[in-house]
């Protein structure tokens, strides 16, 4: 099946755009603020607490945020959450231009943020299934996957720069700006006419609310092949989630920060390159074989990522796995929103991004005593460290490569076994 850009109806092509304006001023915020906390603490420790501290609360909080999802109108949800976050960005643009603002306000900031964004994820993606046909619901995700990985080229270099020019209040207000312009774009959208799910009958209200929440792990867990596709993205998450973290760190321990920028925009390039190349063909025909195919690609590049040291084979590695990222990303949610029925889609949205991606804050924890305490001591002599050297790049090295092998081997094992075939229960459109 050939899509086009041409083909894209302009709901959904107006939400997607609004989605990214939001993504890069949040971004460049997010940017500003991990700056500031590390200029203003030297701290690594706090900086990673912070971070894990934000993603915690927010992946308990998604079994709440998918019910909510399911009980409002999405294009009234969307809107209050931007207005929510623009508020909380707000509050940091007048700390900081006061000169109060401290790595506990950030914090919380960061937390406020965090849960916005587990409500507005799911409440996204049940929208683009509302307001896209089924045949063009696989170019939208691709371009919204390329869309993302423009979010990625433009963070460092803009965030670098506006940091130095206007810094952590100048980067708040036009993070605000960006808010006001997806607000506006939600707000000329058109949505079909939509019942939300009545809330459950019987017992008090919390009884209530958790029946709807349950039912979300319900439906999933009636789902056998769905519920595969999950255990698959939460193993490959795992790798991706350390390799991420490793990135910086490991690359500075053996060139230069230009290379390391080349990396990450290549990176996103390759993102871009992979998901306008699905938005325009559909992708595979059976998009579970683009989930594994994508986790190969990933595995590989993360592995032989660990091993190389020359500048451009590193680029090429870069540029390969972000082609992979949207393979992966975009065939699975093309996946959900066809199999997915739209009264329950938002709690059963919620509660994949939770099962998905519920390991990665334990998984960057451990990272830091993984690299120390298991892969340092591996290194010893003979091949070991002739493939990944010694000291801090070769325990790095080895531990990315551990992370790729980790998603090579898993990708293969599911795909040359067949483990993961979807019992499409709605045809593929013609």
């Amino acid at each position: 099946m050939l899509s086009s850009l041409n083909s894209i109806p302009r709901g959904p092509l107006l939400l997607i755009v609004a989605r990214f304006a939001s993504a890069l001023g949040s971004a460049l915020t997010g940017f500003g603020l991990n700056v500031w906390v590390f200029r203003e603490t030297g701290s690594y420790a706090i900086f990673a607490a912070l971070a894990v501290a934000a993603a915690l609360p927010a992946l308990l909080f998604a079994p709440v945020a998918g019910v909510l999802v399911d009980r409002f109108a999405r294009k009234r949800l969307l809107i209050a959450c931007e207005l929510l976050a623009a508020a909380t960005v707000g509050g940091v643009a007048a700390a900081s231009a006061a000169g109060l603002l401290n790595p506990y306000m950030v914090g919380a900031a960061s937390v406020a943020l965090a849960l916005l964004s587990t409500l507005s994820w799911p409440a996204t993606m049940a929208a683009v299934a509302e307001l896209t046909p089924p045949a063009q619901r696989a170019a939208v995700n691709g371009l919204a996957e390329a869309l993302g990985g423009g979010v990625q080229i433009l963070n460092p270099v803009l965030g670098a720069a506006l940091f130095t020019l206007i810094g952590i209040a100048g980067i708040a207000l036009l993070d605000l700006l960006s808010y006001a312009v997806c607000v506006a774009l939600i707000a000329a959208i058109a949505f079909p006419a939509r019942t939300p799910q009545a809330p459950v009958s019987g017992g008090s209200a919390l009884v209530r609310f958790w029946r709807e929440a349950v039912a979300g792990f319900q439906w999933v867990a009636g789902r056998r092949d769905l519920a595969a596709l999950l255990l698959f993205f939460a193993i490959i998450n795992i790798g991706c989630s350390i390799f991420a973290v490793t990135l910086t760190p490991y690359l500075l321990s053996f060139t230069s920060a230009e290379t390391l920028g080349w990396c990450m925009g290549l990176s996103g390039a390759g993102i871009v390159a992979g998901g306008s190349l699905f938005s325009l063909t559909g992708g595979l025909k059976r998009h579970e074989h683009g989930v594994l195919l994508g986790g190969v690609l990933a595995g590989a590049c993360m592995l032989l990522f660990g091993v190389l040291r020359a500048p451009a084979a590193l680029l090429v590695c870069s540029f390969c796995y972000g082609l992979a990222t949207p393979l992966m990303n975009a065939s699975s949610q093309t996946i959900w929103q066809a199999e997915v029925p739209p009264a329950i889609q938002g709690r059963v949205f919620a509660i994949r991004k939770m099962i998905a991606w519920g390991l990665n804050p334990l998984a960057i924890l451990l990272s830091v005593p993984l690299a120390a305490g298991l892969f340092q001591p591996m290194l010893g002599e003979g091949l070991p460290v002739r493939l990944w050297g010694d000291g801090a790049v070769g325990s790095l090295g080895m531990m990315t490569s551990a992370c790729g092998l980790l998603c090579l081997v898993w990708s293969l094992t599911v795909l040359l076994l067949g483990k993961l075939k979807i019992e499409q229960r709605i045809p593929d459109p013609v």
